[in-house]
């Protein structure tokens, strides 16, 4: 992998602060910082990742009018951490819904939502 040379400035006692923790596990602050850089991006990834998941069972649930019970869930996946192969839990109906609606026999789009920005 090709690197390049980057600057970072920080407080004097964070640098202390990093140095102190790189030592403690027996690395340069160097490979410290980039480790704790890199975790961060997956940690950023793996929260966008939960974000668009929710918006997407969100739109799901507002176009079917249907969505798991969380005690369902919940069994299903105890279940799987048994090892065992459960069936997957039914739809109910959306809270605020009298009935299933004919579109839940369609498959989910491939598209992802878009994430609405904070502002």
């Amino acid at each position: 992998m090709q690197t390049i040379a980057t600057s970072l400035k920080m407080p004097e006692s964070l640098k202390r602060d990093v140095v102190q923790a790189a030592t403690a596990r027996g690395m340069s602050a160097h490979q410290f910082m980039l480790r704790a850089i890199t975790r961060q991006l997956k940690s950023d990834a793996r929260q966008h990742a939960f974000l668009e998941d929710g918006i997407h069972a969100l739109a799901h649930a507002e176009r079917t009018g249907t969505t798991y019970g969380l005690e369902d869930v919940a069994n299903y996946f105890e279940a799987l951490d048994r090892g065992e192969t459960p069936a997957k839990p039914r739809l109910l109906p959306t809270p605020g819904t009298t009935a299933l609606k004919a579109s839940t026999a369609r498959k989910p789009t491939a598209t992802k939502p878009k994430l609405a920005r904070a502002k």
